[in-house]
């Protein structure tokens, strides 16, 4: 199985998250990613659910 996640997507996946920070209540402690799976450890206020993070995270 080939890897999806280079170096350069994953750097640019960090931008991205960023800039999700910015524009939403959403801080990512920690983003991680190996060969094909993307991790995040994610801090935010308690009005938002976890179906709203990860809906707004996917859909960008």
């Amino acid at each position: 199985m080939r890897s999806i996640l280079t170096e350069v997507v994953e750097n640019s996946l960090v931008e991205v998250c960023r800039k999700i920070e910015e524009r939403y209540e959403i801080h990512f402690v920690e983003i991680g990613a190996d060969e094909n799976h993307v991790y995040f450890l994610i801090q935010s206020v308690p009005i938002l659910s976890i179906e709203i993070i990860v809906r707004t995270i996917k859909s960008i």
